[in-house]
């Protein structure tokens, strides 16, 4: 049994340390490289278009908090229609 959780401790450091050695740069390349690119794209999901754009959201989310008034749960009601 100690052979065992000295063999994954030692395993589990030696994960630990190449995980630390690498950067995002060095982890980018290693997906996009010509061995996994394939193996990673298979995985990915459909592209779709976006509705609104990544900052219109939050700014959204901005007004509605300074408005006042009930603008938000209107909105709010009305996408829970959508989704429902």
């Amino acid at each position: 049994m100690q052979a065992i959780d000295k063999n994954t401790k030692t395993h589990q450091k030696r994960f630990a340390d190449r995980v630390s050695a690498t950067d995002c740069y060095g982890f980018f390349n290693l997906l996009t490289g010509p061995k996994l690119l394939d193996v990673v794209e298979a995985q990915l999901p459909e592209h779709r278009e976006r509705l609104y754009t990544p900052t219109l959201i939050p700014s959204q989310r901005l007004y509605f908090g300074v408005a006042g008034d009930n603008t938000a749960v209107v909105v709010a009601q009305y996408g829970n229609r959508l989704v429902m």
